[in-house]
């Protein structure tokens, strides 16, 4: 299973050896976090994740 998420099927690994999740913003309400705003980079993309 391993191999298969490697390969160029799934996250090609060869290619883009990186995955980046960043987080760029908690919201907080009522000392609870709400929510987090975040970016990720997958397959040499960038995503906003709201």
């Amino acid at each position: 299973m391993n191999g298969h998420l490697k390969s160029t099927d799934l996250f090609n690994v060869a290619q883009y050896p990186e995955i980046c999740f960043q987080s760029t913003c908690f919201n907080v309400k009522d000392n609870q976090a709400r929510s987090v705003i975040s970016n990720l980079t997958l397959l040499g993309k960038l995503y906003l994740l709201p």
